[in-house]
């Protein structure tokens, strides 16, 4: 499209002349002319492409084993299955690991939680420090006094609370140790308890035995410490939560023992004990829910203690005055508090490198498929003891051929696992296609010419017999799609600084050239193989892109 504007004294005279879409723009004033290109924004689809070359090699046979030593409590393929890449074969006994897992992530958000009261300490003592050096006022002193009351009640009230939570954590134990697991053992206390169904453990059906005897002991002992709790003593309040946790340990553990026993590898497919293991998964349930209540008791305690504490310091500050020496108490105050939070912080990294360290070894009790294929061999049997790195499961490969492609940095981490490719063979043309997909990439870089390049394994999606080994493959990889979204060419995009702009062509105000033209933020997504990209937002449907502009 080529439109001309002529200056012929105070008269404008305008000539449209359409050239097609995407056409070119000419303006005219005087001796400047400036030639525009534009494209129409449109609805369509954008493909993201890897072209990448390799060679075709036979199909790989892969043999896997644990890193560690372990009882196998899954099995879920058998020689001649087919297997899918990602799918889990076999699963080893992780509920030690699963417990120090949870178990940590109590301690990361207990961690945080501590480090933002710290942190609001560490604000409350910089404020004071401020309140110090600019003088207390009586009406301040009387309300820190109001405040200091307040707390030392609210105090009080989590003390004398604490009993009744005691009683609560007792009886929901009492239930889930007493009658929950009541029909799966038969005995008293004098003669000691058995249990009342086989199992192969007998380690786990000793312990289990041993502690449901234990248990009898400890409702006593605990009963008798709450009844002779003295509510009117923090100090004996204190000592009854913190004793309550430990009786409540004993009871896990008990609760441990009895699930080993219901699904060891005799038991785990007998369909009669399910009355019992849900029973014992409530009373798992509930000996976590009396934990909490006594922890949570403990935790507003302490953190209502470190409050009136708080306040008491900064009443006895506004009493004493600014002085020099009350200034310099307090700073080294904010120091202490400052050196508090920094701790803290540490000591959440520490926690948070826990639960990474226990989820890393948790995976290892897990074997994965790392492609698809036929399972050739698969040795052991639910129950059974594996020894660390011996070869345990063979898979081989469906197709008798794969490819294998060198994949530059730039380009690998646009690839995943499964993602379809076009394969054309030099020995066909380029008209017979082969589908196939990525099976595997490699995470070590191999250096060709000074460049990093990551090893891409590709397989076939069917059998053919026109593939040979060592034929040059050529591979077009399809990384990613959108469809029907909004696309304009990628040169429309201009990058200021942090942001990307295009320039719009605004037909309806060619009359003052200062308009025609103008500048959109957009925000712009997946870039196409073909020179297109997406929009996500500032140009709608039909607007006119300017893709080249050029002075005169």
């Amino acid at each position: 499209m080529k439109i001309t504007k002529i200056l012929k004294s105070k008269i404008f005279w305008f000539v449209i002349i359409i050239v097609g879409i995407g056409g070119t723009y000419f303006f005219t004033r005087g001796k400047e002319i400036q030639n525009i290109e534009f494209s129409v924004a449109k609805k369509g689809n954008v493909v993201q492409e890897v072209d990448v070359t390799g060679k075709i090699k036979p199909a790989e046979n892969i043999d896997l084993s644990f890193e560690k030593s372990g009882k196998v409590v899954f099995v879920g393929f058998k020689v001649n299955d087919k297997i899918s890449a990602g799918q889990i074969i076999m699963r080893l006994n992780d509920a030690e690991i699963l417990a120090q897992y949870n178990q940590s992530l109590a301690s990361v958000e207990s961690a945080k939680a501590l480090a933002l009261q710290y942190e609001a300490s560490l604000d409350s003592q910089r404020a004071k420090l401020n309140e110090i050096k600019g003088g207390s006022r009586p009406e301040d002193i009387t309300v820190k006094r109001t405040e200091l009351e307040n707390a030392k009640q609210t105090l009080s009230n989590y003390y004398n609370e604490v009993k009744s939570k005691l009683q609560y954590a007792y009886n929901l134990t009492g239930e889930a140790v007493k009658v929950k697991t009541s029909a799966m053992f038969y005995g008293s206390k004098a003669a000691g308890f058995k249990l009342s169904y086989s199992t192969c453990d007998s380690d786990a059906q000793s312990k289990a035995e041993n502690y449901r005897l234990t248990s009898e002991t400890e409702f006593e002992i605990w009963l008798t410490e709450i009844n002779q709790t003295d509510t009117a003593s923090q100090t004996s309040l204190d000592s009854a939560l913190l004793t309550s946790k430990t009786h409540l340990a004993i009871f896990q553990t008990f609760l441990e023992a009895l699930t080993t026993t219901l699904t060891v590898g005799c038991n785990i497919t007998n369909s009669s004990l399910d009355g019992y293991r849900t029973n014992v998964t409530t009373s798992r349930s509930n000996i976590v829910t009396a934990l909490d209540t006594i922890l949570t008791q403990q935790n507003y305690i302490s953190s209502q203690k470190i409050t009136a504490q708080k306040t008491e310091d900064e009443l006895n500050l506004k009493l004493a005055g600014s002085t020099l020496e009350a200034i310099a108490s307090q700073e080294a105050v904010v120091k202490q508090a400052e050196a508090n939070l920094k701790s803290q912080t540490a000591q959440i990294k520490y926690a948070q490198a826990n639960v990474q360290n226990l989820l890393a070894q948790m995976s290892k009790n897990v074997m994965l498929a790392p492609m698809s294929g036929i399972v050739t061999k698969i040795d052991p049997k639910v129950g059974e003891i594996i020894v660390a790195n011996t070869p345990l499961v063979s898979i081989i490969s469906e197709a008798e051929f794969e490819i294998e492609a060198n994949v530059a940095e730039v380009d690998i981490a646009k690839i995943k696992i499964n993602d379809a490719a076009k394969v054309t063979l030099d020995a066909y043309g380029e008209d017979v296609l082969f589908p196939a997909h990525v099976r595997m990439q490699d995470q070590a870089e191999v250096m060709i010419e000074g460049v990093p390049t990551y090893k891409v394994t590709l397989q076939f999606d069917q059998k053919d017999e026109k593939i040979k080994s060592g034929m040059t493959a050529n591979i077009t990889i399809t990384t990613a799609k959108r469809e029907n979204i909004i696309v304009v060419p990628q040169r429309a995009i201009i990058t200021k600084g942090a942001e990307k702009i295009v320039k719009i062509l605004a037909e309806d105000d060619l009359a003052n050239q200062k308009n025609a033209i103008q500048e959109i933020k957009v925000a712009v997504g997946l870039k196409g193989s073909d020179g297109n990209i997406e929009i996500l937002d500032g140009v709608k449907e039909g607007d006119k892109v300017i893709t080249f502009m050029n002075s005169k």
